[in-house]
């Protein structure tokens, strides 16, 4: 573990979630919320009209399932912007896991943290019980989308537990 490159554990809100519109096929829906990310005293950032998809029950950001994180289909400033917060959030789930070295192994989901912190974020916004979705390349170098229950693996609890959005930690 590289101590020296440790530092306190990511925490997202979520607020303001709206629904946007339905997909032209099928019964897809679009959503938009706010998500603050806040590493304590160390970085707090607000990312504003983050784009969710709701579909058959599972709620993921809008671009996850693709491995390049672009969502297909947008104006070409939406989709540079959540391919952005997808990396970003790829970006801090490297950093954890170069911090904790091999111990970072023995965490599930380790391998996606910020992405299912954020998504369980949106559901706790959202007041509702949805599976959380998630894409992610695995230890094999495969790139693999995922449907996450958050009641069964504490995700949408420890949501739960965060600040609210306003709380949780001031831009600096």
């Amino acid at each position: 573990m590289n101590l020296s490159a440790v530092r306190p554990p990511i925490a997202f809100a979520a607020k303001n979630a709206r629904f946007v519109s339905n997909f032209p096929q099928g019964s897809d829906e679009l959503w938009m919320a706010d998500l603050k990310a806040c590493r304590h005293d160390v970085q707090c950032e607000v990312f504003e009209d983050i784009l969710f998809v709701e579909s058959n029950g599972t709620a993921f950001i809008y671009g996850i399932e693709f491995e390049d994180g672009c969502p297909k289909g947008l104006k070409p400033e939406l989709a540079l912007k959540q391919q952005s917060f997808i990396q970003f959030l790829r970006d801090e789930t490297r950093r954890d896991n170069d911090a904790l070295g091999l111990a970072a192994l023995i965490f599930t989901g380790h391998e996606y943290s910020t992405e299912g912190k954020a998504t369980a974020a949106y559901i706790a916004a959202r007041n509702t019980s949805l599976v959380m979705g998630v894409g992610y390349r695995n230890n094999d170098g495969k790139y693999e989308l995922i449907g996450i229950d958050p009641e069964e693996d504490s995700w949408l609890e420890s949501a739960r537990s965060i600040l609210p959005f306003d709380e949780l930690c001031h831009p600096g």
